[in-house]
């Protein structure tokens, strides 16, 4: 038991030390589809699951572009602030719908010409904590459950190993449900905020 503790232990902090992009590494020049899904594959490569799988392709540029998530390039070249949106949809595409996604972005205020760079920097620090924190959280976690589990009478390590991957997958859902709570909450006040000045603006008349 002891082994596969420390095992789990090793993956915690391996997945809670990887790096979020930091804005300093994004080229001041805008960059066509092929040099950005090398600069994704470059910087992001350590939030694969797999060696294999790919973190951004072309595709899915191409169909982020088509469900207007993502602006359209400037003469087939990526700017500053695509690279950023780009790598939003890195982190939500793992957890969100690309309706989410496209809401999420809508959160933005076109009218105030908002840039993302300010807030994804602030977003990188938090996070930065927050995995901090939450790996040394886990690990109490694990011995919390260990302890239960002894008294339980349960001490086969696939039982033990089923239990944590249920825990994080049942806590992983409330999260997504959360996220999800969240902009369905903001896209109905939209709604309502767009009906209330249609029936004021037809009462006007």
């Amino acid at each position: 038991m002891n082994d596969l503790k420390l095992d789990i232990k090793d993956i915690i902090d391996d997945v809670f030390s990887v790096e979020l992009l930091d804005t300093s590494e994004i080229p001041k020049i805008d960059l066509y589809m092929e040099q950005v899904t090398s600069f994704f594959e470059d910087q992001l490569g350590d939030m694969r699951r797999k060696e294999d799988d790919k973190i951004l392709t072309k595709t899915m540029i191409n169909n982020y572009t088509k469900y207007e998530v993502l602006p359209h390039p400037e003469k087939k070249k990526y700017s500053r602030e695509h690279m950023i949106a780009m790598t939003y949809i890195i982190i939500l595409k793992k957890v969100l719908s690309i309706q989410d996604i496209k809401a999420f972005f809508n959160l933005t205020d076109k009218k105030d010409d908002l840039l993302l760079e300010p807030q994804y920097n602030v977003f990188k620090n938090i996070m930065e904590e927050t995995y901090q924190s939450t790996a040394e959280l886990l690990k109490r976690e694990i011995e919390n459950m260990d302890n239960t589990l002894l008294e339980n009478g349960i001490l086969d390590d696939r039982a033990r190993l089923m239990t944590l991957i249920s825990c994080l997958a049942c806590e992983a859902s409330a999260f997504k449900l959360l996220s999800e709570r969240l902009i369905d909450r903001y896209e109905r006040r939209e709604e309502e905020d767009k009906k209330q000045k249609e029936d004021k603006k037809s009462k006007s008349e």
